[in-house]
């Protein structure tokens, strides 16, 4: 990078290497060290056979690509007959995409017939164009597979704080527990305050202890933020649900509540609810 004089030096030694994964490698650091070199390494990029070899220096060169070659890489990424290498290319290039390229980009992604693909770019559309918002959440709530649908509400309502309330709404219905977790724990870190008891009561539901305790730790802080009297209402709710389990269940449950019971009561509380397991434990011996 510190001798421009070698660039030819080095364009030519990276197309010379016959691994189309190494080549691929090779100019996507080039392009790295040398801004003037992204139309040749762009060219080269084009010629590689191998799909996710050329879909793998497209997407590192997507970040710093100069506007004037995103035209041409966005023809580039249209250009892939595998939709997953087409997406991920088309969602690298979503990022900083000019707006006059923006129609040219939605036709790409809609054209995508695998849901889980068109989501994944329609949602890094919307990042930077709200007016896609509507047409990533319905491809997403229409991915057929618990799994990817997850993964697209989770990345959606990353972006969107309007998209909380249809992630939770869907994530309640998945039929596996392990998907419904994995979008609750994901979207109770920055959960709006009118959409807990709704938060709450599906964590609540989670059967296995761990998982439902991993949930709890992540939503019950931002329950201490909430009025003393909703707080008061919350640990209630959550000490009826806990008793209603066996041992390991409701001990878990409280452990994930300790820095609600301690929002409320101090230390004394603390001590109070530990002297009380004491107390109980001699029942269960």
């Amino acid at each position: 990078a510190n001798f421009p004089e070698t660039y030819e030096a080095a364009l030519s030694a990276a197309q010379a290497i016959e691994n189309e994964y190494s080549r691929a490698d090779a100019l996507s650091a080039l392009a790295a060290n040398f801004p003037e070199a992204y139309k040749e390494v762009l060219s080269n990029a084009q010629a590689i056979e191998n799909e996710y070899s050329r879909a793998s220096i497209l997407k590192a060169l997507a970040a710093n690509f100069p506007q004037k070659l995103y035209k041409e890489a966005l023809v580039a990424a249209q250009a892939f007959q595998y939709e997953s290498c087409r997406a991920e290319v088309l969602k690298a290039l979503a990022a900083n995409l000019p707006q006059k390229l923006y129609e040219e980009a939605l036709s790409a992604a809609q054209a995508i017939q695998s849901e889980p693909d068109r989501a994944k770019v329609l949602i890094a559309l919307a990042a930077n164009f709200p007016e896609t918002y509507e047409g990533a959440l319905s491809t997403a709530q229409a991915i057929t597979y618990e799994s990817g649908r997850a993964d697209a509400l989770i990345a959606l309502a990353a972006n969107f704080p309007e998209a909380y309330k249809e992630a939770l709404s869907s994530a309640l219905a998945f039929q596996h527990e392990s998907n419904r977790v994995e979008v609750l724990k994901a979207l109770v870190a920055n959960l709006p305050q009118e959409l807990y008891k709704e938060a709450l009561n599906a964590v609540l539901d989670i059967k296995n202890n761990s998982d439902r305790a991993n949930a709890l730790n992540q939503l019950i802080p931002q329950f201490t933020t909430f009025p003393n009297s909703l707080q008061f209402t919350i640990w209630q709710q959550i000490l009826y649900q806990g008793s209603q389990r066996n041992r390991p269940g409701f001990l878990s449950d409280l452990a994930a509540s300790v820095p609600l019971i301690d929002n409320l009561g101090g230390k004394a509380a603390g001590i109070g609810i530990a002297k009380s397991i004491q107390q109980v434990a001699k029942w269960w011996r």
